[in-house]
């Protein structure tokens, strides 16, 4: 499972959590490995220490307190048979390569902060990411307009979706970083008038953003 924006981690827990006990009722262990990943060096501190506050139990019921939680630093500490099963990482969606093979992929309320064009490159990439018949969860607020044609609902009033089989020909490996490219050639004519959409406030913002976080590349061919 690859929860993308985890913040502090309590939907990677809980998602651990859930399976964990899932898991009870077959007659064989599967491995279970949720990833959780973000770009909040300070969230994800939070995440991999996986201490909360004592307020945890208006949300989590007594018997999952006792099962899977203990108490440390006057809050409750994830137990180690639950923190085995998660890894938290430092990771963009929008520049570095994907989580592969993915049963599960869980993106709540992500990609409400994307204009259109990212969120369908976002959903490219889940799509992806998951292996064939996969799931994807997103928030309510979120949607999957512009990428109908990749998931099918399974429940939409819950935000479930599945991943469609699309021929391998038709799956497109994305593109890294989805943000422009800053070292394209500029060289303008100067007595040449600019187009009226050559500046936009899109087209600075994204630039400013992978300025700052797109990784440097090089490009190698044959010779």
């Amino acid at each position: 499972v690859w929860v993308t924006g985890c913040a502090s981690g309590e939907e990677v827990y809980s998602l651990a959590i859930l399976l964990h006990e899932h898991a009870a009722t077959l007659n064989y262990m599967p491995q279970i490995k949720v990833f959780g990943t973000d770009i909040s060096d300070e969230a994800l501190r939070v995440a991999r220490r996986a201490i909360y506050p004592k307020t945890i139990r208006t949300d989590v019921s007594d018997k999952r307190l006792q099962r899977y939680f203990y108490k440390e630093n006057g809050g409750y500490r994830v137990c180690k048979e639950i923190r085995e099963r998660v890894l938290i990482s430092n990771h963009d969606i929008l520049s570095d390569p994907p989580f592969l093979n993915q049963d599960l992929i869980s993106c709540r309320n992500l990609l409400i902060y994307f204009n259109q064009n990212l969120q369908e490159e976002v959903l490219k990439i889940m799509h992806y990411a998951l292996r064939p018949g996969g799931f994807l969860f997103l928030g309510l607020a979120d949607s999957t307009i512009g990428a109908t044609n990749l998931f099918s609902a399974v429940r939409k009033s819950d935000a479930i979706y599945k991943a469609r089989q699309v021929p391998k020909t038709r799956k497109a490996i994305p593109r890294f970083p989805l943000l422009p490219n800053l070292h394209r050639s500029r060289s303008i004519d100067t007595g040449q008038a600019r187009r009226e959409d050559e500046f936009t406030f899109d087209k600075v913002h994204y630039s400013l953003l992978a300025g700052q976080y797109a990784p440097a590349s090089v490009i190698i061919d044959e010779n």
